[in-house]
């Protein structure tokens, strides 16, 4: 891998300000585990942010890398986080408030009562709109290699588009850390 790739990008609060540019690769310190993104699932909350009207670069940074909605495959991991290159995987898009809240403490972040969580591609943390990301093993669902019906998140008709072809899906959210083998989930 070179310095730089490409990546989805934009200038939170400033309407129609995406663009794709090039980017430094992911810093270790965003997760020992490298992921190439295969496919990125695009919905109303990332119109809602490419429009302008949410939406938070991390601390010192003019840009968010957009997507939330994810699926790749891993290139490297640590030998204790359960995952080997190949593995096809999606990212948990919330990571809890630092200082936890009640919830945040008991590993329900989607409940946090005082706003201070963070969020790929939405709050404060870049998204995985970019040819690779890193994450956290913790935040990490890896999926049944099985043949994809489902599974990267795209919640509005546009579905997901592959980088590994022209496959192309819709499905749920995948934003939970619990999976269902339901092809209507």
């Amino acid at each position: 891998m070179g310095d730089e790739l490409r990546a989805l990008t934009v200038a939170p609060g400033i309407g129609n300000s995406a663009r794709l540019e090039d980017v430094s690769e992911p810093d270790p310190v965003d997760g020992a585990v490298l992921v190439r993104t295969v496919a990125l699932g695009v919905c109303r909350t990332d119109q809602e942010i490419i429009s302008g009207e949410y939406g938070a670069a991390p601390p010192g940074e003019r840009r968010l890398i957009l997507g939330h909605e994810s699926l790749g495959r891993v290139e490297t991991a640590p030998p204790e986080s359960g995952l080997v290159p190949g593995d096809l995987v999606v990212g948990i898009v919330r990571r809890p408030d630092p200082v936890p809240c009640c919830a945040c403490a008991v590993g329900e972040w989607d409940m946090c009562r005082n706003g201070r969580y963070t969020e790929r591609g939405i709050k404060e943390r870049h998204g995985y709109g970019a040819e690779h990301f890193r994450i956290e093993p913790e935040f990490v669902i890896k999926l049944d290699p099985a043949p994809i019906r489902t599974g990267c998140g795209a919640s509005s008709p546009g579905g997901c588009h592959s980088t590994e072809g022209a496959r192309r899906w819709s499905s749920g959210p995948a934003t939970s850390r619990r999976s269902s083998s339901s092809p209507n989930s």
